[in-house]
């Protein structure tokens, strides 16, 4: 095994000779590596020796094009219009399967050709320009179970987008940042807009950790940090982060994306931090807000009773409503938040809606309410149909 190892970790060395590509992009086979890694595991389990030690000593060639070891920029707009098509796997079962054969086909129609199995169940995986050929040839062959198709241009496009976001975002003035944890394109963008100088992500389902938190501080030039949670979930890692930063870190206890975007349109940059905590506090309880979202299943919750599937209204994180409908839900939420005449309500919608999904709600809230303005925002945000901002 050790012998194995060794030669693993030469072969992965002299992909970079062997691929041309790897040096180009500033990294060596990632699959070579892995298989590397894992025989260096079964050496260490046969020593008896700790294999929960992440230091594994498989020396690799230093290839990557600067001492941050970013992956080349140069390389991203090289190939900026390659096409990766779409990764697709699939499991097939049927009586008398030939693997062989299998194997053959994807060959001829896809790259990246993977198949595993026996003569009644195979896993099938291979990237194509047209995902369908691969399902239809898997569906004459036999059942297909356990598909799953990605679009690996748009992966492409994501990742080298995030690579080339490498200056830092700038400081407010008079030496001061606001980190404002968001979820959903539409709402950060909002949240830059608005002055939010970092972003942490996070929401439900997905809370950022103390550490995440922390990285961001430490990742600011400013000696005063402003933090707006959005969830109060998030709120007690914020504090922690804050208090173990060395930095000025004043957490804003927003509970909410309408609580945040209220906060940061009463932030003042120049005004002292006693100023703006205060200010900031204020504007954020002058708010409410508002969330649909679809129940997982049957429940009574806080006596609301919402069968799986439908929708639920929550204000101010209480439950409210739920129905079938999605405008009247909207219409019966934003009822019962007691919206003064002339008030704005504020409407995100989620990226499982379509902007004539948001309008249709929009001229629904309106024919029912017309002493309040209606706004529509595109959020983007997951789980929620729509966030609520009422003012």
């Amino acid at each position: 095994l050790r012998l194995a190892r060794d030669r693993a970790a030469e072969t992965v060395a002299r992909t970079t000779v062997i691929l041309p590509v790897l040096p180009e992009a500033g990294v060596v086979d990632a699959g070579g590596q892995g298989l590397a890694v894992i025989i260096e595991g079964m050496r260490r389990s046969a020593a008896g020796e700790d294999v929960t030690d992440a230091a594994f000593d498989i020396q690799v060639p230093d290839v990557a094009p600067s001492a941050s070891a970013r992956v080349s920029d140069d390389f991203f707009e090289a190939h900026a219009e390659d096409e990766y098509g779409y990764c697709t796997q699939f499991v097939v079962e049927a009586e008398g399967l030939d693997v062989d054969d299998l194997r053959v086909v994807m060959n001829d129609i896809a790259g990246s050709t993977v198949v595993i199995g026996d003569g009644s169940r195979a896993m099938v995986h291979g990237h194509a320009e047209d995902p369908g050929t691969l399902i239809s040839m898997g569906i004459s062959i036999g059942a297909l179970s356990k598909v799953k198709i990605e679009n690996m241009d748009a992966q492409h496009t994501e990742f080298a987008s995030e690579r080339r976001e490498e200056e830092p975002e700038p400081e407010l003035p008079g030496g001061v940042a606001v980190i404002a944890v968001a979820w959903g394109e539409g709402i950060e963008e909002v949240f830059r807009d608005t002055g939010a100088t970092h972003l942490v992500t996070g929401g439900n389902t997905m809370n950022p950790s103390v550490r995440d938190l922390m990285d961001t501080i430490d990742r600011t030039s400013a000696d005063t940090v402003y933090v707006l949670p959005n969830n109060k979930n998030i709120v007690p890692a914020a504090k922690q982060a804050a208090k173990q930063s060395s930095k000025s870190v004043h957490v804003i206890e927003t509970v909410s994306i309408p609580q945040g975007i209220a906060a940061l349109f009463d932030f003042n940059p120049e005004a002292e931090a006693d100023e703006n905590v205060e200010g900031m506090e204020d504007a954020r309880q002058e708010v409410k807000s508002g969330e649909i979202t679809r129940a997982a299943r049957d429940a009574t919750i806080e006596g609301v009773d919402v069968r799986q599937g439908q929708f639920l209204a929550l204000l101010d994180g209480k439950p409210l409503a739920a129905g079938d409908d999605l405008n009247p839900v909207l219409v019966d939420l934003v009822g019962h938040a007691d919206v003064p005449t002339g008030g704005l309500v504020t409407l995100y919608w989620g990226e499982m809606l379509s902007s004539s999904d948001a309008d249709s709600a929009s001229q629904a809230l309106q024919e029912a309410y017309d002493d309040m303005e209606v706004e529509v925002v595109h959020g983007g945000q997951p789980h929620y149909q729509f966030i609520v901002s009422i003012e």
